[in-house]
């Protein structure tokens, strides 16, 4: 495992909601990543669209962000 798989790994276990939403990032990045660590536009756009739009209207539901 690499550094940054361990050091994600741990923040999503006792992280911060910020952490976890980094680490939860880097994780979803370095899976859709090409060999060379390289992101298309084309996967970000549809990473954007797909499985942050979720987080994001997740965040908003919550009564801290009102």
């Amino acid at each position: 495992a690499t550094l940054l798989h361990i050091s994600s790994l741990t923040a999503l276990r006792k992280g911060s909601d910020l952490e976890k939403a980094i680490a939860t990032a880097a994780l979803i990045f370095r899976n859709s990543s090409d060999l060379d660590g390289k992101l298309g536009k084309a996967t970000a756009k549809n990473l954007l669209q797909t499985r942050f739009r979720n987080f994001t209207e997740g965040q908003e539901t919550k009564a801290k962000y009102k």
